[in-house]
């Protein structure tokens, strides 16, 4: 695994490298890497010498995946590339073009599965006003209730981070809430793939 050193993604290694503990005959070795890295020949190679089985590409856009997929490629012309949420997105699938084919990733549901109501209502608007997102279209609805939540917080008069730990909140995709690494907990992943340079939902484990 090569993770990028953000919040998110060192949450998600520190995860992933609890869970391998516990696996009989997996080995997880991981290589960090700044946000501002552009050439990762040197962990690429370390992680080849050690024979290498599968690769995740573990970072939080879609740069970061792409420029680490790109080089990752040229190494290991066949090896399996997991990932998650950014090999879905329109920005890294127009760039990797068939490259991409293959590769295994989590991911939530799109914004049109999981809408109804308010929260359809809200994203139309947002489509109709800025256009499609680029990126990763749940994405505008976690910030959306990421804003209501911090509002729900200031007004509360308590502690904000102690506040919004402790919440459930009803948003514009059921109800969710932190964990303790401050992510979302309540948008079920599923695991898709890459086929024909088209994202394509694989059957439950």
């Amino acid at each position: 695994m090569v993770s990028e050193q953000t919040d998110y993604s060192q949450a998600f290694s520190a995860e992933m490298t609890t869970r391998a503990t516990t696996g009989k005959d997996l080995l997880l070795i991981n290589e960090d890497f700044l946000s501002s890295d552009v050439d990762f020949s040197s962990a690429l190679l370390r992680l080849k010498a050690k024979g290498t089985e599968a690769l995740f590409i573990n970072t939080q856009s879609e740069f970061s995946f792409l420029t680490l997929f790109t080089q990752a490629r040229r190494l290991f012309p066949k090896l399996q590339i997991f990932g998650t949420s950014m090999p879905g997105s329109d920005a890294f699938l127009e760039k990797a073009g068939s490259q991409a084919d293959g590769i295994i990733f989590a991911d939530v549901p799109k914004a049109a599965d999981l809408l109804q109501g308010e929260g359809r209502a809200m994203y139309d608007r947002f489509v109709a006003k800025f256009g499609k997102p680029l990126s990763w279209d749940t994405g505008v609805l976690t910030s959306y209730e990421a804003l209501r939540a911090m509002h729900a917080a200031m007004l509360s008069g308590e502690e904000p981070r102690k506040f919004l730990y402790r919440s459930t909140f009803d948003g514009v995709f059921g109800r969710w809430h932190f964990d303790r690494n401050g992510d979302i907990q309540g948008l079920a992943s599923v695991l898709k793939t890459i086929r024909n340079s088209a994202v394509v939902p694989l059957p439950p484990l």
